[in-house]
């Protein structure tokens, strides 16, 4: 159990630094992170503009290649990037939030991560493309809110 919980507080600073070793064994200078602003807003401290600012800090001691992280989402709302992500002609369909474990491949939209995404994508006017064990009612809300397909 300490193992997971661990795992959990830690993931992304992992997850961080190995695509900056990743970066740094590919030549490249940027590693793309996708915390979003409800991250730091519902008390994710590796969701947060300090975490992004230590990580790039730790990462400047690395004299020989320079590398960053780059955060693009950190500051926009579920709004703001599903409206970016229309604009530039994202693939929402291949894009997956859901933290569920469900064995049919449905998302479930109760989970705080999909609730959240699915809000994105209503509040821009938009239906979620993927697919949610509430599907049925999903649609009645799109339906209702004038939710456009992309």
């Amino acid at each position: 159990m300490l193992s997971q919980l661990v795992m959990y507080r830690f993931r992304n600073q992992l997850f961080n630094t190995i695509g900056c070793a990743y970066a740094e064994s590919k030549g490249a200078d940027t590693v793309w992170y996708g915390a979003a602003e409800v991250d730091s807003l519902a008390g994710y401290w590796d969701g947060s503009v300090e975490f992004v600012d230590s990580m790039n800090a730790l990462i400047a001691l690395n004299r020989e290649n320079r590398i960053q992280i780059g955060a693009p989402l950190l500051t926009m709302s579920k709004e703001a990037i599903v409206k970016e992500g229309v604009k530039l002609g994202v693939d929402f369909s291949k894009t997956w939030t859901c933290y569920s474990n469900r064995k049919d491949g449905l998302a479930d939209a109760t989970t705080p991560s999909s609730s959240m995404r699915v809000k994105g994508f209503v509040d821009a006017g938009y239906q979620d493309p993927i697919q949610y064990v509430q599907q049925d009612k999903l649609n009645e809300l799109y339906m209702a809110k004038g939710c456009k397909k992309i």
